[in-house]
């Protein structure tokens, strides 16, 4: 809900600020491309870790926590997305189209991907031991039967004998 108005705002405005730069279309592009990476994407970035993070039921401290580890790598990634998004976009596209283009095509899979980002550490969360059974079978004695279980669970052993009472 927001990102679509923002998008066609700072594109207008990107395009509104670069005017006198049309007859090269390469200065424009790295004036639009430097600015697009540094004044908005950082903290557009920020918003979206903030707002995501507390929306997971975290507090503020998970966000500064999701900040400091996913910040930099997510923001590396951007650059080489958007780069090439906008090599596409900016050069070969009027201002108009931009947004719809960037919103209907590569936003949504960005989106997507930081979404992944914010919830990682719950799909990378590590599984527990897997169960081992082993039964072993004991020697009949004189119409008695006894069995043994044995089970672990990570890394805790537990034996069971049960011998069934004559009736």
């Amino acid at each position: 809900f927001v990102t679509g108005p923002v998008y066609t705002w700072w594109y207008a405005f990107l395009d509104r600020k670069t005017r006198h730069l049309a007859n090269n279309i390469w200065k424009s592009f790295a004036v639009k491309v430097a600015a697009d990476q540094t004044v908005f994407e950082i903290p557009y970035l920020l918003l979206f870790f903030t707002v995501a993070t507390l929306l997971d039921s975290r507090s503020f401290t998970g966000v500064k926590e999701k900040i400091k580890t996913e910040m930099l790598s997510t923001y590396l990634l951007d650059c080489e997305i958007w780069l090439t998004a906008h090599l596409l976009s900016l050069k070969f596209m009027h201002f108009q189209y931009q947004t719809v283009i960037v919103n209907s095509l590569i936003c949504i899979g960005w989106n997507g991907y930081l979404s992944h980002v914010v919830h990682r550490d719950k799909t990378l969360a590590v599984p527990a031991q897997p169960t081992t059974t082993v039964i072993t079978p004991q020697p009949i004695e004189a119409s008695t039967q006894t069995t043994s279980h044995t089970s672990s669970v990570n890394g805790t052993t537990a034996t069971t004998t049960a011998t069934p009472i004559p009736g």
